[in-house]
């Protein structure tokens, strides 16, 4: 090992069950000793929950005793140390050890542990932006890392979350709801400009370009440049804007038009609607409309490699999608009545894209890898 890498003492917050195997805390070890061999001391905290987690990375940070921070485990496990390092100085890497790992996937740091740690060992810090966003029923702002959605999505996202939780019927429950929403007047203010008028019932506020079960829900976007990418569906009914969510990930769908769809860039972004509309971020509904949106650029200082425009390589995203599909159509769309009437591929696959297909896709990968 090379001797002039620099001695650095880090908080190691490592998940206790990340990944398709849920054995993130079995690899504590490996990860210790890894990190030993590149000069780095690390203090171990599993984090059992993300409040937790972001509580101890606070203190952590602010106590003086670390060079970083680094976040052992998936999306959430990221996300809650990322929260706990704003306002500070501290540096944040990155061992990806979750199912999807979109964060690090965006920010182009390997999924090898050996690779990962080299890096931390070795990279450059990078500023990475973080979205905030506050709705009516919430006036504290909530950061996040990836996508946050307002109208279809958020009902997604918690039928996703549920689902997860092993909620079935309220899951259930949840899906005719999802599927038969209609479009409803909205006004949208791009950085305190002149409002606009649509027609929509979802909108997504992306950070990064990949989000979900892996896939890129916003292909265009960079975590550095200081800007949302924001998705307007302008779709008449929900099979058509969940065709055209499953054509931004996939590309052409039957039934998708990409007229549909306004994408748009900007800092700051107002929604006002006619009727409120949940929000939320991630899989976690945080309120519902009226919300505002604005991007804190640099928020964060990441050992990274440079954030990078996504490309099409992620077949494991596209398998996670058609298994998530997979279930969907064979378990979930009989027990709700779903009739043949209703385009199933478009409307179960865009369910599955980002908040839905992420915790099954989970359980099929657990399945499939014992």
């Amino acid at each position: 090992m090379n001797v002039r890498l620099p001695r650095r003492q880090a908080l190691l917050v490592i998940n206790s069950k990340s990944g398709p195997n849920r054995d993130s805390l079995l690899r504590i070890h490996e990860l210790v000793d890894v990190l030993k061999e590149f000069r780095i001391r690390a203090d171990v905290h599993v984090k059992l929950r993300k409040k937790q987690a972001r509580d101890e990375t606070h203190a952590a940070a602010t106590s003086g005793k670390y060079d970083l921070v680094i976040a052992a485990g998936g999306d959430g496990t990221v996300e809650a140390v990322a929260r706990g390092l704003l306002g500070t100085r501290v540096l944040l890497s990155i061992i990806p050890l979750g199912t999807f790992n979109n964060v690090a996937t965006s920010l182009r740091i390997p999924k090898d542990v050996r690779k990962a740690c080299r890096l931390i060992a070795t990279g450059a810090p990078h500023p990475v932006d973080i979205g905030l966003a506050r709705t009516a029923d919430h006036k504290k702002e909530r950061p996040f890392l990836e996508i946050s959605a307002v109208g279809l999505g958020a009902i997604a996202g918690k039928i996703g979350q549920d689902i997860q939780k092993g909620r079935w019927a309220p899951a259930l429950a949840d899906v005719p709801t999802a599927v038969e929403m209609g479009t409803v007047p909205m006004r949208v203010r791009l950085d305190a400009g002149e409002a606009m008028s649509v027609r929509s019932l979802l909108v997504t506020v992306s950070v990064s370009p990949h989000a979900g079960a892996g896939l890129r829900l916003a292909p265009r976007a960079r975590m550095d440049d200081g800007l949302f990418d924001i998705s307007i569906f302008e779709g008449s009914d929900a099979p058509a804007v969940l065709a055209d969510v499953a054509s931004t990930a996939f590309g052409p769908l039957p039934l998708s038009g990409p007229a549909n769809v306004r994408q748009l860039r900007a800092a700051e972004l107002d929604i006002w609607t006619a009727d409120p509309l949940p929000v939320s971020i991630g899989a976690k509904l945080i309120g519902h409309t009226p919300a505002s949106f604005r991007i804190e650029h640099g928020a964060l200082s990441v050992i990274s490699h440079p954030p990078a425009i996504s490309s099409a390589e992620d077949g494991s995203a596209a398998r996670a999608l058609l298994t998530g599909l997979a279930v969907l159509g064979s378990q979930v769309a009989p027990r709700v009545g779903i009739s043949k009437h209703v385009p199933l591929v478009p409307v179960l696959g865009a369910l599955a894209l980002g908040w839905i297909s992420q915790p099954l896709a989970a359980q099929v990968l657990r399945r499939v890898r014992r």
